[in-house]
């Protein structure tokens, strides 16, 4: 297996406040080991001090306004149209509703 070092690139956690430039070994497209400088054969990329981190991701959604597409028409096709058809759509909604609606969500997602 072939290690990567990602050269110079600053470690940061919640433990240290460090920002001493550190190696990045990558092998298989994972992180196998962060260490000042890592010594290998391998081919290298200088990240020039760059600094890494890690991808964004906020995967979520709101069952509270699952399955509502045929009780709120969005007239405009606007951000501004979209957020009053969920408010009127919401004022119907009960706790019986709501349940309903996110179990069918889940089974969907679970199969």
């Amino acid at each position: 297996m072939m290690v990567i070092p990602v050269l110079g690139t600053p470690k940061w956690n919640k433990l240290t406040t460090s920002t001493a430039p550190m190696d990045i070994g990558i092998r298989a497209g994972r992180i196998v080991d962060i260490a000042p400088q890592l010594t290998t054969d391998a081919p290298q990329m200088d990240a020039g001090g760059g600094l890494i981190i890690r991808g964004f991701v906020d995967s979520h959604l709101n069952l509270d306004k699952t399955c509502i597409l045929d009780r709120s028409q969005n007239q405009t096709g606007t951000l501004k149209g979209a957020l009053d058809a969920v408010t009127t759509a919401k004022r119907a909604f009960t706790a019986e509703d709501f349940y309903a609606r996110g179990a069918r969500v889940l089974e969907n997602a679970i199969g």
